[in-house]
């Protein structure tokens, strides 16, 4: 079987629309949320207990782990990561649009990471399945 790409990659066709900056940031949302969430069910921490730990609203906390409310600010990362006793490490890898090579956090396995001092993201393909 051929495994050669033939045409555009996907990042190539996001970037032609422009939609290209909004998907990966639904999917680095995506992921902080994933993790926050694994984080919490480890921890048996409820919602209203992590806002409290935040001292935030228990809304603005629903808005942190809404998976497709990009809105998220340092502040509110930095509040989690301090409620969480977690670091936050945030990298800018070389990434080229157009060669398959978006920069897009990796999924989150809680139970190998969740014991971690840094929450780390690693460097995926958004065009690899």
């Amino acid at each position: 079987m051929n495994t050669k790409h033939i045409g555009s990659s996907l990042d190539d066709l996001l970037a032609e629309d422009g939609s290209l900056e909004e998907v990966t940031a639904r999917a680095m949302k995506r992921a902080i949320a994933r993790q926050i969430d694994a984080i919490m069910k480890v921890h048996d921490l409820t919602k209203t207990a992590l806002a409290q730990k935040m001292k935030t609203s228990r809304s603005a906390l629903d808005r942190l782990l809404d998976p497709d409310d990009t809105s998220l600010t340092l502040t509110t990362l930095a509040a989690a990561s301090v409620a969480l006793r977690r670091s936050v490490v945030l990298s800018f890898l070389s990434a080229e649009v157009g060669t398959g090579s978006t920069v897009v956090p990796a999924e989150f396995d809680a139970t190998e990471q969740v014991d971690d001092p840094a929450v780390s993201w690693r460097a995926n393909s958004l065009c690899q399945a």
